[in-house]
């Protein structure tokens, strides 16, 4: 008899295993969503709600798109700092995920829809700028023209040549203001950038074109320029066609849109952890179910508050050039700062890979957010109420309880396997593979040999999976065989054969 059959009789002539129900949950790392805490949105919390039944959409891709967009809105009007030495900006990386008809879209567009007005409004005296940019264009050819032929003139009597007019320079071609970018390449944003220190908000309905054109004209190149936009830092791009390099004083983007689960774990969560992906903040609610609104937004008031915060102006440094104003926390604020990162701290051993990186943000992405739910609150209030002097610990407090109560778990949700320590990764490639196979009996020796499981070649991490799946009641240690050393019993397992009912196939 062959081993196999040598086990399988072994098992026949021991008394009929009752089992029991297998736990799925171990091939399932997906965690249910959490709600999104709208009372941390203050005084825009009804708009929220009502734009989000306009589009039939989750109340999440309204909340988040909001406070992403705002982000850049705000932008490098106001930094904030706990304390000297640490500042943040106010970008935010956001993505919306969801199957296709979920409500991605309508949910940004609620929000994006503001934005574009505002530029509508921000581009009207372009007509006027563009108009004196051709005249000045064509001043410059006459200057250079006379500047030319005085240089001509210098050479026949033999004299040294004047130098060129600041006039005779052509002068650059202005940019229509802006909030919002879609598809660009690095040195587009990059002259964009240069010209709207405030920074910009990158918008693109489906992320997966953004996360696919990194390699589409620069084999990769555009990863470390996205990287450092999340910063907002000094920035400079050598171009081929221009002697003298673009200087971007605050490379600031903030960036929104949707992407399907599929295209999210194969664009962001495979291959190195070079950033990118622990700087993007993650939505990943239920769908709702189609609805007719019975009420309409107030945009109104919404536009006016996105009014207000664009009005906010940039600081100058001692040489006249914008720089942004830097907002403190206030000490009770800064305080529970340190509490808070004091317990995330431990809460944070258990994570690794991906997932750990992502954490290892949050601080930064909480100051972030503390700082926009308090001129969330501000551009609501009433007219002529000052400016939020510090970041307050109430509005310190919503930002901990968006982090802990609603991205934190978006990030488990989201990250699912990529977040999952390595012994635990290997318990659920090894329960897939069964799932896969469909065996009646498993060998240790056989799984490190033949299955071709990644990390699971040694007989010691097998035996560990097998013993978790024991737990998990999808396999039962076989009968040891006769004549067999007492060690080896453990080395073979029956598996459940409840894995089969057609009710119990892997959930999505």
């Amino acid at each position: 008899m062959t081993d196999k059959n040598i086990i399988r009789a072994a098992f026949d002539a021991a008394s009929e295993h009752i089992w029991v129900e297998p736990d799925m949950t171990v091939i399932d790392n997906q965690k249910p969503p959490p709600d999104f805490p709208l009372e941390t949105l203050g005084a825009w919390q009804n708009w929220v709600e009502v734009a989000a039944q306009g589009g039939s959409a989750p109340v999440d891709y309204v909340a988040v798109s909001l406070m992403s967009v705002l982000s850049s809105v705000i932008g490098n009007s106001r930094w904030v700092s706990p304390w000297s030495g640490w500042t943040e900006p106010t970008i935010l990386w956001t993505a919306l995920i969801g199957n296709p008809s979920s409500g991605k879209s309508p949910g940004i567009d609620a929000v994006l829809s503001l934005v574009r007005e505002l530029e509508g409004d921000m581009a009207l005296d372009f007509p006027d700028r563009l108009a004196k940019w051709e005249a000045d264009v064509l001043m410059a050819k006459e200057h250079r023209t006379k500047w030319e032929g005085e240089v001509k003139d210098a050479f026949d009597a033999g004299m040294s040549p004047p130098h060129r007019p600041d006039k005779a320079a052509e002068p650059e071609k202005p940019v229509r203001d802006r909030v919002i970018v879609t598809d660009a390449t690095i040195e587009s944003l990059a002259r964009l950038l240069s010209q709207h220190a405030r920074g910009l908000l990158y918008y693109r309905d489906e992320l997966s074109g953004w996360l696919e054109s990194f390699d589409r004209y620069s084999n990769g190149g555009d990863r470390p320029f996205w990287i450092e936009a999340y910063g907002g830092r000094p920035y400079t791009v050598d171009r081929l066609k221009n002697d003298n390099p673009l200087r971007v004083p605050f490379l600031s983007i903030s960036v929104v849109g949707g992407i399907q689960p599929d295209k999210l774990a194969k664009l962001l969560m495979n291959g190195d952890d070079d950033g990118l992906a622990s700087r993007i903040l993650m939505s990943w609610p239920r769908p709702v179910p189609p609805r007719r609104p019975t009420t309409v937004p107030d945009d109104s008031g919404a536009m006016m508050a996105v009014r207000r915060l664009h009005a906010l102006n940039m600081g100058d440094d001692d040489e006249g050039i914008p720089n942004p104003i830097v907002i403190k926390l206030s000490s009770d604020a800064a305080d529970l700062l340190v509490e808070w990162r004091l317990k995330n701290a431990d809460d944070q051993e258990w994570a690794s890979g991906l997932l750990l990186s992502h954490l290892g943000k949050m601080a930064g992405m909480t100051l972030r957010i503390s700082l926009i739910i308090e001129y969330l609150g501000w551009s609501l209030s009433l007219e002529g109420t000052p400016e939020p002097e510090c970041v307050s610990a109430g509005s310190f407090r919503k930002a901990t309880c968006l982090v802990d109560e609603y991205f934190r778990p978006m990030a488990e949700r989201a990250y699912g396997d990529a977040g999952l320590p390595k012994a635990q990764k290997q318990v659920v490639m090894l329960a897939r593979e069964i799932m896969k196979r469909r065996p009646d009996v498993i060998n240790v020796r056989e799984i490190g040999r033949e299955w071709r499981i990644l990390g699971l070649k040694d007989s010691g991490p097998v035996s560990a999976a097998c013993d978790e799946l024991v737990e998990a009641h999808w396999l039962d240690p076989a009968p040891a065989r006769s004549g067999s050393r007492q060690g080896r019993k453990r080395k073979e397992f029956k598996v459940n054969p409840k894995l089969w009912d057609a009710d119990r196939q892997p959930r999505n």
